[in-house]
C-alpha cells in the first residue's frame, strides 16, 4: 500500500523578513516526512532520526500535543531531526492535514478528488502554529508546491529553477537543534534595521534568480545575508567557523531558517565537493499524497 510523503524545505533568502511583509525564497528538497504506519486512531506518533518522538492528537480538526499514550497510533517519520531548520513541522502538518481532511474515519488510502488544496493548506498552516509560535506559511507552501518558490504576504509564485539547477546545493548540519518559536520571540541585535536590510536583499535575489546568473553574483548576496544574521546574533560560533572556512576557499555560505542552530547552505559548481557537506536536490513535485 502506498504511503504519503512530503518534502522538506530549504529557505534560501528572506528568513525573518517574511514575517514583516518581505519576500522569502525557498526550495523543496529531497528529504522527506513520511506516513509509515496508519492505524484506526486520531493519535499520531512523530519520530525523527535521533530517535526522539512525541505524540499528537488531530481530533475535532485541532492539533494537540499529548503525553505518551498506550493505544495504537499512526506514525510519521522524518529523514532528519526535529529542530533542524528544514521544515519538519511544516511537512508533518501537511501530512496530518491531508489525513484529517479526507474523511479520516474511513481509513482508506485512496485518491479523494473532493479534498481541495486550499483546505489542506489552510489546515496545515493552522497545525504549524502549534509547533511554532508564529508561522508565515512559507514552509508549508514550499513543501506543498515543490520546486523553487517566492512567498510574499501569503502570495505564492512558482519560479523557474532551470538556472539554479545548473549548480549544486549543499547543506551543512550543525547538529544544533533549535526552536523556531523561541527564536522568533527572542531579542535580536539591531532587529528593525537588519530586517529592513533583509527585505531589500531578498528582492535583489528574487530578480537575480529569474534569469541566468553567475555564482559570484549570488555569493555577494549570500555573504551580505550571512553578515546580517551574524549581526542579529542568530549564528552560533560553530556555524560561523564553518562559514569562515568556506570563505577561505572562495565560497560563501549562510544560515538557513530562523537561526541559532540547524543548517547552513551554499551553492557551488556541479563538480565541487566539500567535506562535511551534503548535496540536496530540488524536489520538483512537492507534496505527494500517493508516492510511487
Amino acid at each position: 500500500m502506498n504511503r504519503p510523503k512530503c518534502p522538506l524545505k530549504l529557505i534560501l533568502f528572506g528568513e525573518h523578513a517574511v514575517l514583516n511583509g518581505g519576500r522569502c525564497i525557498a526550495v523543496a528538497i529531497n528529504m522527506y516526512a513520511s506516513m509509515v504506519d496508519v492505524k484506526r486512531s486520531y493519535f499520531v506518533r512523530l519520530e525523527d532520526k535521533k530517535y526522539d518522538y512525541f505524540h499528537v492528537s488531530i481530533k475535532d480538526h485541532k492539533l494537540k500535543l499529548v503525553a505518551d499514550i498506550r493505544e495504537e497510533c499512526s506514525v510519521i517519520s522524518v529523514d532528519t531531526y526535529f529542530g533542524c531548520g528544514l521544515g519538519t513541522s511544516a511537512s508533518i502538518s501537511l501530512l496530518l492535514s491531508f489525513f484529517k481532511n479526507r474523511s479520516f474515519l474511513r481509513f482508506e488510502l485512496v485518491k479523494d478528488t473532493v479534498v481541495q488544496a486550499k483546505s489542506i493548506l489552510e489546515q496545515a498552516q493552522d497545525f504549524e502554529h502549534v509547533f511554532h509560535y508564529k508561522s508565515s506559511g512559507v514552509d508549508v507552501c514550499t513543501a506543498y508546491y515543490g520546486g523553487l518558490i517566492s512567498f510574499k504576504e501569503k502570495t505564492v509564485e512558482e519560479m523557474d529553477y532551470s538556472y539554479l539547477k545548473q549548480f549544486k546545493i549543499l547543506i551543512y548540519d550543525s547538529k544544533i537543534s533549535k526552536q523556531t518559536g523561541k527564536v522568533v520571540k527572542s531579542e535580536m541585535n539591531n532587529k528593525k534595521n537588519n530586517i529592513s536590510k533583509l527585505i531589500l536583499l531578498s528582492e535583489k535575489v528574487y530578480n537575480l534568480l529569474k534569469g541566468d546568473f553567475e555564482l559570484r553574483s549570488l555569493y555577494k548576496y549570500i555573504r551580505e545575508a550571512e553578515d546580517i544574521y551574524e549581526d542579529m546574533g542568530l549564528v552560533p560560533d560553530l556555524m560561523k567557523d564553518e562559514v569562515r572556512r568556506l570563505r577561505n576557499l572562495g565560497i560563501e555560505a549562510k544560515i538557513s531558517g530562523a537561526g541559532r542552530g540547524g543548517h547552513l547552505f551554499t551553492i557551488v559548481d556541479k563538480e565541487m565537493f566539500l567535506e562535511g557537506w551534503q548535496e540536496v536536490k530540488i524536489d520538483q513535485k512537492g507534496f505527494k499524497p500517493f508516492c510511487d
